[in-house]
């Protein structure tokens, strides 16, 4: 049997109309967290460009010896530093407009970097992330990516044994006079590779080479010592996950920072592994902690 054009038209359409809705357009790609990084410099590159200029510079007179003066560690507080922040505030401020054109929407940042990177984070889709990625400011767009907490080495892996026992030309300090911050999860403060022993017995007896306890250390259930001397928390709420963030004041509630903590700094323990006794340590027992959960 043949068909005439309209019949067959009409055949075609039908068969459209009954095709799934999904099958109708592409689903829209869902939105996410990116991490959007400006050319501009930070903070701290500006600081590390003075000095630079300030080491080869070959000028002579009065602006030469003002450049000289300045300070090899950044000072945030400075006229200076408070002036750049707020060149980079109006550039950003720029920024913001161009690309909430470029997007056909208001650009909302959930967290604005200033110091170590010039940049922010916001929640936006696939496609507009690609398009920030092309803009002229835009030195980079990366994804947020979520990582598991997962290690299973040990001090000996790195092959510190020498430096450790104080072999060579280094002296046996195992970190004394060094501060470690460790950015994780968090800190258990009650556990006993973080306690100050004091000197008692053969323990090392800690001293704060801050002279004070920096953070939450001054909250009176976070419990610092002098080998754990600064506690921060970084950890927020997001609203639009299911996942609920409790504020713990700095305390580990996964295990994984304490982990590591003890990996780096941990104090000599007498423990017992499948009946045979063992001495564990981390690689810098004597030096000093700061707990940076994030």
């Amino acid at each position: 049997m043949k068909l005439g054009k309209l019949q067959l038209g009409l055949i075609c359409l039908a068969a459209l109309i009954s095709l799934p809705a999904w099958a109708k357009a592409p689903a829209e790609p869902e939105s996410g967290t990116y991490l959007v990084v400006l050319k501009q410099r930070s903070l701290a590159e500006w600081h590390q460009d003075r000095l630079d200029d300030q080491r080869f510079s070959v000028q002579s007179g009065s602006a030469a010896k003002a450049a000289r003066g300045l300070p090899q560690k950044l000072d945030i507080t400075s006229a200076e530093a408070e002036g750049y922040l707020a060149e980079m505030e109006e550039s950003f401020q720029n920024f913001r407009g161009a690309a909430s054109l470029e997007l056909g929407r208001e650009i909302k940042p959930r967290n604005r970097y200033r110091n170590a990177l010039n940049g922010f984070s916001a929640t936006m889709t696939p496609l507009e992330a690609q398009k920030l990625s092309e803009m002229p400011q835009v030195k980079l767009v990366e994804p947020d990516r979520k990582f598991r907490l997962h290690t299973d080495a040990g001090p000996l892996w790195i092959g510190a044994d020498n430096i450790w026992n104080g072999q060579g030309s280094l002296p046996e300090k195992r970190g004394e006079g060094i501060i470690i911050g460790v950015i994780d999860s968090g800190i258990n403060w009650d556990h006993i590779s973080f306690s100050d022993p004091g000197g008692s017995g053969t323990s090392h007896d800690f001293v704060n080479p801050l002279g004070s306890q920096k953070g939450l250390c001054s909250d009176p259930e976070v419990k610092c010592n002098d080998k754990l001397i600064g506690v921060y928390d970084f950890v927020e709420d997001d609203s639009s996950t299911t996942t609920v963030e409790e504020n713990t004041k700095g305390a580990d509630n996964s295990g994984h920072g304490t982990h590591v903590s003890s990996i780096a700094l941990g104090n000599p323990l007498q423990v017992t592994n499948n009946g045979i006794p063992l001495t564990i340590s981390g690689v810098a027992p004597n030096a000093n902690l700061i707990s940076y959960r994030a």
